[in-house]
């Protein structure tokens, strides 16, 4: 009975501290980017299918990775998709933005039992368009795992060219923010 009460203990203390496997299912949530123009009447909102995601947590520590696929990118106007998409983003030489984020502490117990984060600071680094560049942003992670995040970039740090067209220039700073869940990775 000793042996059989000290084996469940270890399990149990093993299955506590495994780190945990999570990914978001790319119908889950969406991205989401603005970009506003100079004069600043002009505002330049776009979308996508949320990024492919996956995290894992171990030790009161979140890493994730995340992949979005340019193409997808969708701002309600064809014309102006086709230029951000080939002059711009060039997406067929540079199709796929990465991010990858590190050592995100965590509350006590979290892995246990998920807790409401709120507005906390992250920062990472960002692959667009052949080049990686430090971001730093905020998130918010709910019980259920919904993830929301916001953080900024500048076009001119990833060496892309600033959209001009007949005067009206687009700003170099535009902000992103992507919400999704999460789930526990099926292995």
């Amino acid at each position: 009975m000793k042996y059989f009460l000290s084996l469940s203990t270890m399990l149990f203390s093993l299955t506590i501290f495994a780190a945990i496997d999570l990914e978001n299912a790319k119908q889950s949530g969406e991205i989401n980017f603005l970009a506003v123009g100079r004069p600043a009447m002009i505002k330049i909102k776009g979308s996508a299918p949320a990024p492919v995601t996956k995290a894992q947590i171990d030790n009161n520590k979140m890493s994730v990775e995340s992949s979005l696929v340019l193409n997808d990118l969708d701002t309600g106007i064809g014309l102006r998709d086709e230029h951000m998409k080939e002059k711009f983003l060039q997406v067929k030489e540079f199709p796929t933005a990465f991010l990858k984020i590190e050592n995100i502490t965590l509350p006590n117990g979290f892995e246990a039992k998920p807790l409401s984060i709120k507005d906390q600071p992250f920062e990472g680094k960002l692959t667009l368009h052949g080049r990686e560049q430090k971001i730093a942003g905020t998130f918010s992670l709910s019980e259920s795992l919904e993830l929301i995040a916001k953080f900024s970039i500048k076009l001119t740090d990833f060496g892309i060219e600033i959209p001009s067209y007949l005067g009206v220039n687009v700003a170099d700073t535009v902000v992103i923010d992507t919400k999704f869940t999460l789930s526990k990775k099926n292995n």
